[in-house]
């Protein structure tokens, strides 16, 4: 057992709870002072939380009680350990620390029972799942709790102008395209034939199409198979630049009183009737019978010939450019060969032409837009709320004021509070019902870690689980909560024993920012996309050490736009890429709904560098923004040595020409290097200052105490400790580890302050 102090021994108690049960006071554990607590700081995460390195040994009653717990409801149960210690002054029971005990970790030996125990039951249960995938629309907890169905918004997507370019040429093992005419009575016929352009860059994705070879219509009916663009579902204009040469090998000319042989590029309309709407001749070739003289044809075939004509060949080239070639709903387009004819009464009359050795390139350009559509989104404060209820199978366990916002409840809404979360199903408007075999729809999945990661990396936040009343809850705020820069825990006597050493956790050779996916399209734009990932360099070269901040979510502004052009009620069959992508949007109020920030509401003047800035969205996002105005202050600690060198940019997947101005700051693009002074303020001078400090019942409570700052309570081991080091020189550190028992062993991080 150990000696102790009996004196002091009365001086504690400890007490067990149960929701069953409700607060039992029980005997001490027999090892009661050897507990090993130690206050550590979550690298991941930024919160303080308490560890327990030990076994306590449970006897008499607090063994009976957890034996009976454990039987009842198996090692998931949560049993709430309670030690106070008693004021040495007013001889008042004061908290001393709370923990649960780890049921996992449980032995009995002599009606004796060893357990471990843990800070906080919320911790073991966040911990346990934080990679578990998570539909975030089911209606009940891991547990299976019942809870109430997902609570989202609406957001309005204006849309986003995109610049589509296409390009189609002829494949050599495709060169060809056949019209042949022929009657026995004297008629006229005729015949078209799509050219068989191939597509080798696709932007125009879901109107474009593959023409196949020898595919025939009419004089005034084609169909799909013949068509480069087909069935626009509202006004598209085109810039075309079309080139073509061919052979016209006539293999037959028998029996003719007049013929036309054109190049067209041909407007089909009513949809996939295709009924001719018009056809621009860009090459003819005619006899003279009927006469005509419009200056547009070349009178080069034979004409009147009533017999067999030996076969010839007449070569073509051609070009065409439109920069307002607009085709309307229901409209559709081919470049065809057209074979028109009149013959004799004879038994042979027929044309039989060969567009052979086909060379040809169609270029497609269009500043391309759709009308406005809406998506539903969950807030980010609802969607961490929402994560911690179904791990944890508790109510109310989530508190965060950046993402908190008035209409819930909060005095304010707080600086992250309007950033909407969607995945491709919601932009694309599916919806889980009505619940149909032909129902492609997906939930919207996650896992708390790419929550978390992705909040992370384009706010700042930190994640801490702290007490309120008689609950722990999850606490996410900006990193400023997590290290105050006020002196929250002061340290009476000198310090001993110190020993220093370079923080080399905090001091990074490259930086990697911005998001896992985005700017890789089979459409278009990838070059224009600015939300994707960037790398850049520091002058920092004796430790190889990343900065890194990739969120799993995705905030380019060009998947969303191609995802809700698929709409299901374009698309109701087609799966897409986005489908299960979760995207983020940088909102604002609009009215009871939300509305996307453009430049106007953050910056100076438009971006440059970028395609249609007044449809641009999510700037304050950017890989350069983040790294210059969100973890500035982190990389900045790594350079005060180096005031006058630069981050230089290394690499990027994108849009590295943009520029954007803050209001009041430097005009910045992408790729810009960046003398080290302009990310400001330093949070750290990364040197770790370990020491000894004994603990004493006042400075405990320091320890384990809260102070109101500004009407906000703060956690005091979040806040500055101050010391006087072993020069007698007063200096100050974030904590980053506590062992509190014996000597007290403390590792502070020193702060820049």
């Amino acid at each position: 057992m150990g000696n102790f102090n009996p004196t002091y021994k009365d001086r504690v108690r400890f007490s067990l709870y149960h929701e069953e049960f409700g607060t039992v006071q029980i005997t001490e554990p027999e090892n009661w002072n050897e507990d090993e607590k130690e206050l550590a700081r979550n690298e991941d995460y930024h919160g303080i939380f308490s560890k327990f390195s030990n076994s306590l040994l449970f006897v008499q009653d607090g063994a009976d009680l957890i034996k009976l717990v454990r039987k009842l409801y198996g090692i998931n149960a949560k049993i709430k350990l309670i030690k106070e210690e008693m004021h040495p002054q007013t001889d008042l029971w004061v908290l001393a620390y709370t923990g649960f005990l780890d049921l996992a970790e449980y032995s009995t030996e002599n009606k004796k029972v060893s357990v471990k125990f843990n800070s906080g039951g919320l911790e073991q249960s966040m911990k346990a799942r934080e990679n578990e995938k998570i539909e975030v629309e089911r209606l009940d907890t891991i547990a299976g709790r019942e809870i109430a169905p997902l609570e989202t918004r609406n957001l309005r997507l204006d849309g986003r102008e995109i610049f589509l370019e296409s390009e189609f040429d002829i494949s050599p093992q495709n060169d060809q395209a056949n019209v042949q005419v022929e009657t026995n009575a004297g008629n006229t016929r005729n015949q078209t034939c799509g050219i068989p352009l191939r597509i080798v860059a696709n932007s125009h994705q879901g109107i474009l199409n593959q023409p196949t070879p020898q595919s025939t219509g009419s004089e005034q009916v084609g169909n799909l198979d013949m068509m480069i663009l087909f069935d626009m579902q509202q006004t598209r204009v085109f810039d075309i630049d079309l080139d073509i040469s061919l052979d016209a090998f006539f293999q037959q000319y028998e029996n003719v009183q007049w013929c036309r042989y054109k190049v067209c590029l041909t407007v089909y309309q009513n949809g996939f009737d295709f009924d001719l709407k018009n056809r621009t001749v860009l090459h003819e070739l005619r006899s003279e019978n009927p006469p005509e003289t419009n200056g547009t044809s070349e009178l080069v075939l034979p004409s009147d010939y009533d017999a067999p004509y030996p076969q010839f060949t007449r070569q073509i080239s051609t070009s065409y450019q439109n920069q307002n070639f607009t085709l309307l709903a229901g409209e559709s387009a081919a470049v065809e060969v057209f074979l028109k004819s009149d013959m004799y009464t004879d038994n042979n009359a027929g044309v039989r032409c060969f567009a052979r050795n086909i060379v040809a390139s169609c270029s497609l350009k269009e500043d391309s837009f759709d009308e406005a559509t809406s998506t539903k989104v969950v807030l980010s404060h609802e969607m961490g709320e929402r994560l911690v209820e179904i791990m944890t199978d508790k109510e109310d366990a989530f508190y965060s004021k950046i993402f908190g916002r008035t209409d819930i409840g909060y005095d304010q809404d707080g600086e992250g509070s309007l950033t909407g979360i969607a995945h491709g199903f919601w932009i694309r408007q599916f919806d889980e019902f009505p619940l149909s075999d032909g129902n492609k729809y997906k939930r919207l999945t996650t896992t708390w870690k790419d929550y978390v990661q992705s909040m992370e990396t384009i706010h700042r936040i930190g994640v801490g689980i702290e007490n309120f009343g008689f609950k722990e809850r999850v606490r996410v705020e900006d990193l400023s909560y997590f290290y105050n820069n006020n002196v929250l825990i002061r340290l009476p006597n000198q310090i001993k024993n110190v020993k220093r050493e370079t923080a080399t956790e905090f001091f990074y050779s490259n930086i990697v920012i911005g998001y896992e996916k985005g700017g890789e399209y089979e459409e278009a734009m990838g070059l224009d996309e600015y939300n994707a990932l960037s790398t850049f360099t520091t002058v920092i070269e004796a430790v190889v050490n990343e900065f890194r901040r990739v969120s799993k979510y995705r905030a380019d502004v060009y998947g969303p736009e191609f995802a809700r052009r698929k709409s299901i009620f374009k698309n109701p069959t087609e799966d897409t890429r986005y489908d299960l992508d979760n995207f983020i949007f940088d909102m604002k109020r609009d009215f009871d709904n939300f509305k996307q920030r453009v430049w106007q509401d953050d910056f100076e003047s438009e971006p440059e560098g970028v395609f249609s800035p007044s449809t641009a969205t999510n700037l304050r996002w950017t890989p350069f923004n983040l790294m210059r105005y969100k973890h500035n202050c982190n990389i900045a600690s790594a350079l005060i040595a180096y005031p006058i060198d630069y981050i230089k940019h290394g690499s990027s997947t994108a849009n590295t020409k943009l520029k954007t101005k803050f209001s009041g700051q430097p005009q910045y693009q992408e790729s810009d290097d960046i003398v080290n002074t302009e990310l400001g303020k330093a949070r750290f001078d990364p040197e770790w200052v370990n020491f000894e400090h004994e603990i004493d019942f006042d400075l405990n409570q320091q320890i384990e105490g809260v102070t109101v700052i500004l009407g906000e309570e703060i956690r005091n081991v979040y806040g500055l400790v101050e010391y006087t080091n072993e020069d007698n020189i007063l200096e100050r550190g974030f904590l980053f580890n506590l062992k509190p028992n014996g000597a007290g062993q403390w590792k502070i991080l020193k702060s820049n302050r």
